[in-house]
């Protein structure tokens, strides 16, 4: 079965959270008490054989194993240990945690760049 196909049945079951949990464990060291990978958003879906575009279109359809997911994903993030500004980055830019736009994009907290031409083409001359 393709991964695409696997990917809907494992939805239309509701098995997503399982699946996450699994790949969680997969990340833990031998003992379980630490990771040796960082569970995160891109590393579920590549488990799964489907991309970060597809795993996020489940938010519409079945926004409670996304939202499991997520809650998942943000609470291994938490608990692991690693730097803080690591977690920040991955938070804001893979769990869309961020400040929103007022068109409801993520934004990064970086400051906007404006740039203006203050020339008038008809006096310059082009």
């Amino acid at each position: 079965m393709d991964p695409i196909t696997r990917f809907k049945r494992i939805c239309r079951a509701h098995e997503l959270p399982l699946y996450a949990e699994k790949y969680v464990n997969s990340c833990k060291n031998e003992g379980g008490d630490s990771f040796d990978r960082f569970p995160n958003v891109a590393g579920f879906a590549r488990s799964l054989g489907i991309g970060v575009d597809l795993l996020r279109r489940v938010r519409r359809r079945y926004p409670e194993q996304y939202d499991a997911v997520l809650a998942l994903l943000e609470d291994e993030a938490l608990n692991c240990g690693k730097s803080p500004t690591i977690l920040s980055a991955y938070l804001k830019e893979r769990l869309d945690f961020g400040e929103k736009k007022e068109s409801g994009a993520s934004e990064s907290g970086a400051e906007r760049l404006k740039i203006v031409f203050e020339h008038n083409i008809s006096e310059d001359g082009g």
